[in-house]
């Protein structure tokens, strides 16, 4: 019998979330010095990062089909840590203006990285074991979700804390996500005359829908600005 719940190993991610998320911080600190001011409703930022995973279906197909092609509770683990890693660390260098890539491309980005995961496993693409696209896609995906932190605004004298906040909510929104996931994942691969055709649905329902998404955000690549539901680029905002 399937137990419900999830790896030895995910004690681990809560630690090491918020070690990326200090070293984020570390450096905002060294590029702000202004940090004195104090930075209203808090909490919103945590709300908001939890809220962008849970409505953002986009980030939740990605992470569907880093579960579809993990085989192993290990394999799910070590995906889902590279994936936290590398979008905290797009996250923050966004956040910082280190890197300011055109928001149109980064969104066209994030679905084709939902029909490749979709196939990753299927047709033997690369994948480096499901950590290699957690990693090179969940880069692309920071960019993302540095852009629900552009809609509200980040106080350039208080960018540490609503980084974080953020972050963290992102991770708890992802990990409520997992908690349900992973352990029905595993049930359903004990069921052999069900799986395979189910497996085969669920990668085919994520590929079109990568492709679905990939084709109608293209449009936004040759529009006009004001018709971009997009930014250009995504930087910290002054705010009182």
């Amino acid at each position: 019998m399937t137990r419900f719940w999830l790896p030895a190993e995910k004690k681990f991610l809560g630690p090491l979330t918020l070690a990326c998320v200090w070293l984020a911080a570390g450096l905002v600190r060294a590029h702000d010095p202004s940090l004195d001011q104090p930075l209203p409703t808090l909490p919103e930022y945590l709300r908001l990062g939890v809220e962008h995973v849970l409505i953002g279906y986009d980030h939740l197909a990605f992470v569907l089909g880093l579960a579809l092609l993990a085989r192993t509770r290990r394999a799910t683990f070590l995906s889902v840590t590279s994936f936290t890693l590398a979008h905290s660390l797009s996250l923050a260098a966004c956040v910082l203006d280190v890197l300011t890539p055109n928001a149109r491309w980064i969104e066209v980005g994030i679905a084709l990285s939902i029909a490749y995961v979709a196939v990753a496993q299927r047709f033997k693409l690369p994948s480096g074991g499901g950590v290699g696209v957690a990693l090179v896609f969940g880069f692309v995906h920071g960019f993302g979700f540095a852009g629900a932190l552009e809609e509200v605004g980040v106080p350039s004298a208080a960018v540490v804390p609503a980084l974080a906040l953020f972050n963290l909510g992102v991770e708890l929104g992802q990990l409520a996500v997992l908690v349900v996931l992973v352990p029905v994942l595993e049930r359903l691969r004990t069921r052999p005359q069900l799986w395979p055709r189910l497996a085969l649905g669920l990668h085919a329902a994520l590929f079109l829908l990568g492709i679905g998404l990939a084709a109608e955000r293209s449009q936004w690549l040759w529009s006009a600005p004001e018709q971009d539901p997009t930014t250009a680029s995504i930087t910290a905002s002054r705010s009182s």
